[in-house]
C-alpha cells in the first residue's frame, strides 16, 4: 500500500471538471459534494456520487 501524497477535491456536480481532474495524476480525486456545490444542484451531485448498489 502507498500513501497518498496529493488530494484534489472537485465540484461532485461539474462532469468536465470530473473528467479534467483524472489527467492530473492525483492520488486521490474526491468529490465535493456538500460547499462546492450550489445549493439547488446538491441533490443531483448526491445522487452522481452514490456507487451502484450502495
Amino acid at each position: 500500500m502507498h500513501s497518498r501524497r496529493s488530494l484534489l477535491y472537485v465540484p461532485g456536480d461539474d462532469r468536465h471538471k470530473i473528467e479534467k481532474a483524472l489527467t492530473f495524476g492525483a492520488d486521490c480525486i474526491c468529490l465535493d459534494l456538500e460547499d462546492g456545490v450550489a445549493q439547488n444542484c446538491k441533490e443531483t451531485a448526491r445522487a452522481a456520487g452514490k456507487l451502484p448498489g450502495a
